[in-house]
This record gives structure tokens, C-alpha cells and sequence, in this order.
């Protein structure tokens, strides 16, 4: 399995290999965003994660934002 961004800078060219999907259902990551109990970034991470929170509420959700 190569991801597609991989694939789309061109890893393979020049080769004689074949990028194939995968048969069955798409691949799919679970992403988690996590930090160290004593880390003096808390709030930088809370941010962070609320903006990847209303990213991916905004692609799944167009029509109601």
C-alpha cells in the first residue's frame, strides 16, 4: 500500500511497478492528537484540535455549515 500523495510525486516513475487500488473498502486512518500532561502548550493544542475538529465537521457537513 502506497498513499496516494506518495503515488502523486511520482515514486514510481521509472520503474515497473504498478500502483493498484486495494480491493474491498477504502483505507482509512483514525488520526488522535495527544500531549504530555506537563506541556506548556495546552492551549496550542486545544486550538489545533478544534481546528481539525471544524475541518473535517465542514467536509462532512457542507450543507449544514
Amino acid at each position: 500500500f502506497l498513499p496516494q500523495m506518495a503515488i502523486d510525486t511520482g515514486i514510481l516513475t521509472d520503474t515497473d511497478l504498478v500502483a493498484m487500488d486495494p480491493p474491498g473498502e477504502a483505507p482509512y486512518r483514525d488520526i488522535g492528537l495527544v500531549w504530555r500532561q506537563t506541556t506548556s502548550r495546552i492551549s496550542t493544542f486545544r486550538t489545533l484540535g478544534l481546528a481539525i475538529q471544524q475541518k473535517l465537521l465542514a467536509q462532512s457537513l457542507p450543507s449544514l455549515l
